[in-house]
């Protein structure tokens, strides 16, 4: 489906939006080489790397494909150390709801598969409501939390994915 509608359409920016079942990450290469953002609920356990090091010139052997692993999204939720912050938003017409989210970019990899760049929005809470931690994540690392959110929010109102 992504390589048709980007056949179709070849000048616009496509933005796909999925749940859970769109979380793969060879749907996401397949996304990112298509020119297509790719956002969908990501996994608290998925497995996140930093870029790989700067070799010297003088590295002998392969280059890396990856960073150091980083910790899983569910080890970032009760860490002391992670920074959250507070962003106000309008919430799919229900008005205005403040979460407390962290963000980052990360490379998702597997061994076998190319490294996916990807950008991270770990929702901790909605504050003053009982909710659960979620993640979302985005095929392009350049989006911010708020631009990720609003695409979500626009492919939810206007009852498409694409």
């Amino acid at each position: 489906m992504i390589s048709l509608v980007r056949r179709w359409l070849p000048d616009r920016e496509i933005s796909l939006m999925g749940d859970t079942a769109y979380s793969v990450l060879e749907l996401g290469l397949h996304a990112n080489d298509q020119q297509v953002t790719l956002i969908t609920t990501g996994r608290l356990d998925a497995v996140l790397h930093e870029a790989p090091p700067e070799r010297s010139q003088h590295t002998i052997g392969r280059p890396r494909v990856v960073g150091k692993r980083l910790p899983a999204l569910e080890q970032v939720l009760p860490d002391p150390e992670t920074v959250w912050q507070k962003l106000t938003l309008d919430w799919y017409g229900q008005g205005k709801r403040t979460l407390e989210i962290c963000t980052g970019t990360a490379l998702w990899y597997r061994y076998g598969s190319a490294p996916l760049p990807i950008r991270s929005r770990l929702d901790s809470r909605s504050i003053g409501e009982a909710s659960p931690p979620s993640a979302i994540v985005s095929t392009d690392p350049t989006q911010t939390a708020e631009q990720i959110v609003k695409d979500a929010h626009e492919a939810l109102v206007s009852g498409s994915d694409v």
